[in-house]
This record gives structure tokens, sequence and C-alpha cells, in this order.
């Protein structure tokens, strides 16, 4: 999880990967959103409601536009916020 974030993350690398490059089923994708959602709850504190309308409306969109997992490049350059939340998640002694 982490801790802001959460539906760019989703939208852009999360739902493109499993989706499109991984071939899941749609409630694979789906439970595994919602193991990230409940994740970024109990260990950012970041709890606020993501509806699963949403998730499901955004899988489609993924799936009908073939969308692709963002590159670490253009994530740098379109959200500068995002990708330093990122770094620090990954760099954090608790993601080991």
């Amino acid at each position: 999880g982490v801790p802001d974030g959460r539906k760019r993350l989703i939208g852009l690398a999360i739902m493109p990967y499993l989706a499109n490059y991984l071939k899941l089923t749609d409630g694979e994708v789906l439970a595994i959103c919602r193991e990230f959602i409940e994740a970024s709850c109990r260990n950012h504190g970041n709890c606020r409601k993501i509806y699963e309308s949403w998730l499901r409306s955004q899988l489609r969109l993924v799936r009908e536009q073939g969308y692709r997992v963002i590159s670490l490049r253009k994530l740098k350059e379109k959200y500068p916020d995002l990708a330093s939340i990122i770094d620090r998640v990954i760099q954090s002694p608790e993601a080991q």
C-alpha cells in the first residue's frame, strides 16, 4: 500500500499490469486491488473509501483501451509526487 495516490497508482500501473500483461481475470484483478487498498489503510492510515463501482469502471476502461503500465520515466515526468511516494515506500525498512 501507499500513503497517497492510490487511485492513480491503481489506474496507471496496477490494473494495466494485472489485466493486460498478466492477463488475470476481472475477479483476480479486483481482489488484488482490494488487498492493495486495505494495505494502504492498514499500513499508512489512508482509509478513504474507494468504491467498487470505480474499480470496475476503471478495469473496464483499462481492458477496452488496452492500457499499458506507465513507464518509470513518464511517471516521474507526469506525476513526480506519486513517483516520490513510491520511492519512499520501496526504500522504507518495512518494505523489505
